[in-house]
């Protein structure tokens, strides 16, 4: 369009002859509420009164919140149910495995055996006499480690605790 444009003539006439200074002003917001919702007054909705409550209500709702957050997503370690012993035996309940993480650029597969029982407190036998060389980033228990290892290289190696 060009600023010639009768169009465009049109348009501005059409603004200039409906244009309304007062069209935004509080006045005239407060008359259009009252006309869509039959109300005069909406100061009884906005005492401080309704603040207060409403502020006291967001601050429990946060707080609770927060209580819930706390409790399900916090990094404590779980600790197992304690185990049930009668005088006449013995039960043992295992510890957790233990989880670590691991990250080796081309590094040799007897390295990362090496490091593997040092972290975990394990023994890996099956270990290739040749030299192969890994790049791996994990974490988890020694067992997915070294089944993860065995399905990357194709290898049999095995732990024994």
């Amino acid at each position: 369009m060009q600023p010639n444009d009768p169009r465009i003539k049109d348009s501005l006439r059409f603004v200039a002859s409906n244009f309304d200074p007062d069209a935004f002003s509080k006045a005239r917001k407060k008359e259009m509420l009252s006309a869509i919702t039959g109300r005069r007054s909406f100061l009884p909705l906005l005492s401080a009164r309704w603040r207060v409550a409403a502020s006291v209500a967001a601050v429990a709702l946060v707080a609770s919140a927060s209580v819930l957050i706390y409790h399900n997503y916090s990094d404590r370690p779980e600790t197992p149910a304690p185990a049930v012993v009668e005088q006449t035996e013995t039960v043992v309940t295992p510890a957790p495995a233990a989880r670590a993480v691991i990250d080796y650029t081309d590094a040799p597969l007897k390295d990362v055996v090496a490091d593997i029982e040092r972290i975990y407190g394990v023994t890996v036998t099956g270990v290739p006499e040749k030299e192969i060389r890994l790049t791996i980033h994990y974490e988890g228990d020694a067992d997915d480690v070294v089944e993860t290892i065995n399905e990357l290289l194709g290898t049999n190696l095995k732990i024994s605790r």
